[in-house]
Formats: C-alpha cells, sequence, structure tokens
C-alpha cells in the first residue's frame, strides 16, 4: 500500500518538505523577484563555481552519478525502475514546457520588463523561455530522490535529497527560474520517483528471481 511505502521511506519526504514548505512560505510572502536578487547579492567566484556544479546534477552527470549508486548497491529490479522513472521524467519535462506552459517567462525576461538590472551577471547565456517547471530541479529531485528511496541508512538519504535541493537552489542563483519554478519542479521530480519506485520496486509486478538479485554480487565471510 502507498501509505506503507511513505511510512517506510517517511525519513526522505520528511526532508523533502523541509525544503519544500519554507520555499512555498517565500513564494507566497515575497515577490516573484525577491529570492533570486537575495541570492544575486551574495555572488562570489566560490559560491558561482558550486552553484554550476549543483546544476549539472540536473543534467547528464547527475544521471550517471545517480545510475553509478544505484549499479553499485543496488537490485535489478531497482535499476530498471531508475531507467524507468528518468524516461518519464524527460517525457513529462518536455510535455509541460512546451505544450502546457510554453509561454512562462524566465527571470531575465521579468526583469527586464520591470526596469530590474542585476548587478552580478554571469558569463553564461540566461534562457528567456521554458521557464516552468524547472528541468534540472525535475531531474534531479527524480535521480536522487528515487536514490534516497533505495537506501535505508540516514545520512545516505540525507545526502540524497540534498542533491535535489542543492540542484533547486542552484536554479535560482544563477537567474534560470524563480522559486515557484523548482518546487514545481520538485513536485513533479519527487512524484515520478515515488510512482517508479512504488508500482515497480514496493509491489514488483514481475515476479522474477533475477530481477532481485544485487547487480554486483557481493562475497560473504
Amino acid at each position: 500500500m502507498l501509505s506503507r511505502h511513505l511510512y517506510t521511506h517517511r525519513f526522505a519526504y520528511f526532508l523533502w518538505l523541509l525544503f519544500f514548505i519554507p520555499a512555498l512560505l517565500w513564494s507566497v510572502f515575497e515577490p516573484a523577484e525577491s529570492a533570486i536578487l537575495f541570492w544575486n547579492s551574495l555572488y562570489s567566484d566560490p559560491l558561482n563555481g558550486f552553484f554550476i556544479w549543483c546544476t549539472r546534477l540536473g543534467e547528464g552527470f547527475g544521471f550517471v552519478l545517480a545510475l553509478l549508486v544505484i549499479g553499485l548497491s543496488g537490485t535489478y529490479r531497482q535499476l530498471v525502475g531508475f531507467v524507468i522513472a528518468a524516461v518519464i521524467t524527460l517525457v513529462l519535462v518536455w510535455f509541460f514546457k512546451h505544450m502546457v506552459f510554453d509561454d512562462a517567462i524566465r527571470p531575465i525576461v521579468f526583469f527586464e520588463r520591470m526596469g530590474i538590472e542585476l548587478p552580478n551577471r554571469h558569463h553564461y547565456t540566461l534562457n528567456r523561455k521554458h521557464s516552468f517547471p524547472s528541468g534540472h530541479t525535475t531531474a534531479s529531485f527524480a535521480y536522487f530522490f528515487y536514490v534516497a528511496l533505495t537506501r535505508t541508512n540516514r545520512l545516505e538519504v540525507f545526502v540524497a535529497v540534498l542533491a535535489g535541493v542543492l540542484t533547486a537552489y542552484s536554479r535560482v542563483y544563477l537567474a534560470q527560474h524563480f522559486v515557484v519554478d523548482t518546487m514545481a519542479g520538485s513536485v513533479l521530480g519527487v512524484s515520478i520517483a515515488t510512482v517508479a519506485y512504488f508500482f515497480l520496486v514496493d509491489n514488483k509486478p514481475w515476479a522474477s528471481g533475477f530481477l532481485d538479485r544485487s547487480i554486483i554480487k557481493r562475497s560473504h565471510g
């Protein structure tokens, strides 16, 4: 049952809510541009480099990293679920960005219309369209929240969920997304990871001894 899944993995969902609820309150009570201007005021070369790496967790680098974690310590069933979650992520992100919210502008366009100049501009080009939801945040949460569901050690769960959170913050720091974009991305990513893990791993729709074997056999003794 889903309730059992949520209870078993309650620590992972609790950590996600620790990120989501403050972001929700900020988006409700503060102007859309406030978070970007706040993070922009903290601009520094070390933070810039750090968040550029964090944002890559929502790209191919993050996919490969999560895949390696599952491959080194998981089962074939978990691996199949992860690949399916990744495919669903690509499809849904494209669908929402290009078919549903095609006219959602990026922060830089919003600032131009408001006559606000970002004092600290990064060396790369800021995107102008398809802001909602944040694809990087969606992907990172889909990948690493799925990894968190495969873990039993709380520190490992924390690190996995933190990867998604840092990706979300990086998108705001880099002025590529509003907070609400990353919130939506996190909801979508967590939902994808939950559905894939619940239906493909917890419920085991395909009875197979092979799928439940560890990918890497460990010697005992």
